[in-house]
């Protein structure tokens, strides 16, 4: 068999690309802290939606597990108004920063009395969204790349104190050249309305969920759904670098029964359970999702949201814990 090859390049695809629909930079990780359990979400997305102009997500999440406090901070912004740095990697808004290159990226992140403010470097291999980065659901257009590990280092500003961080980070980079159909919302809805078809079938997903687990492993899923079918690619990395592709079970009914039920029930949880054969894997995960108003108050019938959540599991030989990032978006 031949080497199927990679259509990404971590170094030149790191740049934003102005002509594609969505951009997307994440970072999330884990830390200890004064004995304190931290974790944080950083995400950046440029996008364009029906009748806009260009638009700058910056999300920012913290969690300190130990006292069991939250806090995160949303903004958007016209892309045009962001000074963004045509020859070497750079996006700053005045709350928010990514820049560097893939031996160390710069991120960050402030609100109100909290800073973050960390250099991170990966020290495993590059994870491609795909065999060849590539989502296999053409319609979706979706491509990109991940680094699992990343050695995180910086420090921390709470109030008036400032602390040393050492842990680790999970980079994701991906981008979308065609405007999704699941952005047209209400079109999508009143064509479900003549063919009168169900909410299941004419539902629109799209998913990613990042595995980071007590073995140093970690499990890198993506799916999407329309018209009843789902599409998803999945991949196992060992401590050691290694990489075993995996057969996804179906993840969408598990989105479809939380999106049923939490116009009337908010507090609804959204609950993953799967299982593998080859390895041996079996993972838990469940999340009660905070739909990100500020982005698309004009699509009223289009969810997302996105989080840290814990996970649990097991392998062939032990129990596993860790966290895990979801990002979920659909609509009718």
């Amino acid at each position: 068999m031949g080497t199927v090859r990679l259509k990404v390049d971590p170094d030149k695809d790191l740049f934003l690309k102005r002509d594609y629909f969505d951009n997307q930079f994440f970072s999330f990780g884990s830390f200890e802290v004064q004995g304190h359990k931290m974790d944080y979400l950083f995400h950046m997305e440029s996008f364009q939606l029906p009748g806009q102009e260009s638009r700058l997500l910056s999300h920012f999440a913290f969690l300190d597990e130990t006292l069991g406090e939250y806090a995160e901070m949303t903004q958007v912004q016209d892309l045009e108004g962001i000074r963004i740095d045509p020859e070497r990697f750079a996006i700053r808004l005045p709350d928010a920063e990514i820049s560097g290159d893939m031996n160390k990226l710069h991120i960050y992140a402030r609100m109100d009395y909290l800073t973050l403010d960390v250099d991170i470097s990966p020290y495993r291999p590059v994870l491609p969204l795909s065999e060849d980065g590539v989502f296999p659901d053409k319609d979706l257009d979706l491509t990109g790349f991940s680094y699992p590990y990343c050695l995180t280092t910086g420090k921390l500003t709470l109030a008036n104190s400032v602390m040393l961080v050492r842990g680790d980070s999970w980079y994701v980079r991906t981008w979308q050249r065609k405007l999704p159909r699941m952005l047209f919302a209400q079109k999508a809805l009143s064509k479900m309305l003549e063919k009168k078809m169900t909410k299941e079938d004419g539902m629109m997903l799209r998913g990613m969920m990042c595995f980071v687990m007590s073995d140093y492993s970690v499990l890198d899923i993506c799916f999407s759904y329309r018209d009843g079918k789902e599409t998803s690619v999945g991949s196992l990395m060992y401590s050691n670098g290694n990489q075993v592709k995996l057969d996804i079970p179906p993840l969408a009914p598990a989105v479809l029964d939380f999106l049923a039920k939490v116009d009337d029930e908010p507090q609804t949880p959204l609950i993953f359970k799967m299982d593998f054969e080859n390895p041996q894997l079996r993972v838990r995960t469940g999340i009660i999702p905070k739909r990100q108003e500020e982005i698309f108050k004009t699509l009223p019938d289009f969810h997302f949201f996105e989080g840290l959540t814990k996970m649990h599991g097991r392998n062939e030989k032990d129990k596993l814990t860790g966290y895990c990032y979801i990002n979920i978006m659909g609509c009718p």
